[in-house]
């Protein structure tokens, strides 16, 4: 800005300056209720949401991000998500909200014959196709198991305690998973190894609602 002096014999002179207009407010972003949401898997579930939008005094399209995407995976509980619009002069305002993803338990009965539930250790022959029996009060679909189970782990025949890591259960030839309604009743055909007899292993079968069970076995 220019700005002049004149005096009365009509000498003058000039003098300018700048004047600055500093945005200083912040955007107003949009506001989102919590978010809830059923478990599709053991990873949680796809979660989807309106990407939010904000608005500012000066910049008419203030920018939006969020740390969690929408349509990313969230895992089994309640994760915060939280969102930061941005306008030109890098004023900001953020917001959350939480997503919430419940897990479904399964009503798990027990292990039904020919296997014993725990502490009784089932002795078998080695080499077999064991079938592991139980119900989930209803059909509950052939997708049950987290990701990588059943599995199979050695243990000490003298108390139990655990000796081997973890190892994926054989699911080739005639291992796999069948529902039977007449008897509500799940079957697992395990098929064991030969190179077993002697040893004992317990069975972990863990449901894509994250919860364990197992059953114990003697080899022979």
């Amino acid at each position: 800005m220019t700005c002049t002096a004149t005096d009365a014999s009509n000498n003058s002179a000039t003098a300018s300056f700048n004047v600055t207009v500093e945005d200083t407010t912040a955007p107003v972003i949009e506001s989102i209720n919590d978010i809830f949401a059923e478990a599709t898997s053991d990873a949680g579930a796809v979660v989807s949401y309106t990407t939010l939008t904000a608005t500012d005094l000066v910049d008419p399209n203030p920018s939006v991000s969020c740390d969690i995407a929408p349509d990313s995976t969230f895992a089994i509980g309640t994760t915060l998500v939280t969102c930061t619009a941005t306008d030109a002069s890098n004023n900001s305002a953020t917001t959350s909200f939480n997503v919430t993803v419940e897990g479904t338990t399964f009503d798990f009965s027990r292990f039904f014959p020919p296997i014993d539930n725990p502490p009784t250790v089932n002795a078998v022959k080695s080499g077999g196709t064991v079938p592991v029996k139980f119900s989930l009060n209803g059909d509950q679909g052939l997708d049950i198991f987290a990701t990588g189970y059943p599995v199979s782990q050695v243990m000490s025949c003298d108390g139990g305690a655990l000796v081997d890591d973890l190892e994926e259960t054989d699911t080739s030839g005639n291992s796999g998973l069948s529902y039977d309604a007449d008897s509500d009743q799940y079957n697992y055909r395990w098929k064991t190894s030969r190179a077993w007899a002697g040893t004992c292993r317990q069975l972990v079968l863990k449901l894509s609602d994250g919860i364990e069970y197992v059953a114990l076995f003697k080899f022979k």
